[in-house]
């Protein structure tokens, strides 16, 4: 075979060794061009200890960051499926609350042995820690959605939309069971907005809180919510809607009930609504319905995902009314002396501290779901924000399992307020018993001691 001229080898080889120098000079110089540099990489983020898990993201001299949920999810407490996981440190910058293992633990324990679900958001401002166990779950307030109604109030008098010595009118559409006080006086009169303020949150009056709602606007009410930058704010509806959304899923006729048979439904057997006295209201019904076929109704009404909030948002809304920024300083110090004077359940929050401890707070109840909102003050005068809500299972079991919690988060809290590292002791046998009674059978349709939503 023969072999090519010497001379021709020479120039590929030479042509090659160029081709080779202007790659090498193209890369060099994309590389350190100006236009084209490549940043400094970011600083590695350390990231948390395997299993330890905080409420809030660091706080930075950054903008604040989107959230990591939308403006409103319909996704709630039994109908989400699988449950992401908890937000990490966020931009207020609190620090985990130093028992937050150890509570952790015991409210796993607990909700291992009933069937629903715990939501809890705890802040203690001054020593700057916070505790969440699933409180970014959207849980129903019922009554608790008073609190945002009064702020509401306070908001439209603030900017001269209303006065509180305005009358409005109570007729015989204004009926509601759950009303203390106005079941008490007549229809066809006027009241004030203050009179009717006092009748909705010291006394939980669902047809004062109705009245108030439809004169300040239901809409209005979550959007300036949402303007004051309150993240996941659901749509807000009156509470007669879900009287109303039951009964019609159980029967269609039922939208044909007057305000007065639905009072009568409800207002006759406390939280548990009288089906038979439905029947008889609307008639021979298409087929037969009973407290199984009450339940997923009521089920099926808090799919939609009316008057939820998280527990975190919940804490929120009292950190700022605590630091008097909700609406202004004054409106915020009327707010809470009105939440001081509610008492409604001595199974709750209130009920399982001492009297001496003054606490502010709105409670809720509706079938399996129950709510405390409150502000707690220590003997050392410092405030602490505590949001519980309970979803599923008997009411008993709910109010026993947040009056034991309550117990229990209070000693974590003021122990560490009094620089005591050791957990406080539990009553001897309290968490077992209150786990044993959990499992106790009680009549179907029993709802617990009957009082005020």
């Amino acid at each position: 075979m023969q072999k090519p001229p010497a001379n021709r080898l020479t120039v590929l080889a030479i042509l090659a060794t160029a081709m080779t120098g202007a790659a090498v000079f193209l890369q060099f110089f994309q590389v350190f061009s100006p236009s084209t540099r490549i940043p400094n990489p970011p600083a590695a983020v350390s990231e948390p200890h395997v299993g330890e898990e905080s409420l809030f993201r660091p706080k930075t001299a950054a903008a604040k960051p989107a959230p990591d949920v939308p403006a409103f999810s319909a996704k709630t407490v039994f109908g989400d499926g699988p449950q992401k996981e908890r937000l990490r440190l966020d931009a207020d910058g609190m620090r985990t609350a130093p028992f937050a293992e150890r509570l952790a633990k015991e409210l796993s324990l607990i909700e291992d042995q009933f069937p629903g679900s715990i939501s809890l958001y705890l802040a203690d401002e001054k020593r700057g820690y916070a505790f969440g166990h699933f409180e970014d779950r959207l849980m129903y307030l019922a009554s608790g959605v008073k609190l945002l109604v009064m702020i509401e109030a306070y908001r439209q008098r603030e900017t001269g939309q209303l006065r509180f010595d305005e009358k409005i009118f109570y007729g015989p559409k204004d009926l509601r069971d759950g009303a203390p006080d106005l079941n008490r006086r007549r229809v066809n009169q006027y009241f004030t907005v203050e009179e009717l303020l006092t009748f909705m949150i010291a006394n939980s009056d669902n047809a004062a809180a109705d009245l108030l709602m439809r004169r300040l606007g239901p809409d209005n009410i979550r959007l300036n919510l949402v303007e004051a930058g309150f993240d996941n704010v659901p749509p807000i509806v009156p509470l007669v809607h879900v009287r109303h959304a039951v009964y019609e899923s159980l029967d269609p006729r039922a939208k044909r009930l007057s305000a007065k048979q639905v009072r009568s439904i409800r207002w006759s057997n406390g939280f548990q609504p009288n089906l038979g006295r439905m029947k008889r209201h609307i008639g021979r019904p298409y087929g037969t319905y009973d407290y199984r076929h009450l339940d997923e109704a009521y089920g099926r009404y808090y799919q939609r995902g009316k008057n939820h909030l998280t527990m975190r948002t919940a804490g929120h809304i009292l950190r700022r009314l605590v630091a008097g920024e909700l609406v202004s300083p004054k409106a915020s110090e009327e707010m809470i002396a009105r939440l001081v004077q509610v008492w409604s359940s001595g199974h709750r929050i209130r009920g399982a501290l001492d009297r001496s401890i003054p606490v502010a707070h709105k409670t809720g109840t509706q079938h399996k779901r129950l709510v405390d909102l409150s502000i707690v003050t220590l003997p050392d005068d410092t405030p602490v924000i505590l949001t519980l809500a309970v979803a599923g299972g008997r009411r008993q079991d709910a109010e026993r399992i947040m009056f034991a919690v309550t117990q229990r988060v209070y000693g974590y809290v003021w122990r560490h307020a009094q620089n005591l590292t050791q957990p406080p002791k539990m009553k001897e046998g309290l968490m077992a018993n209150v786990l044993l009674e959990c499992k106790s059978p009680q009549p179907e349709g029993y709802q617990g001691p009957q009082v005020n939503p």
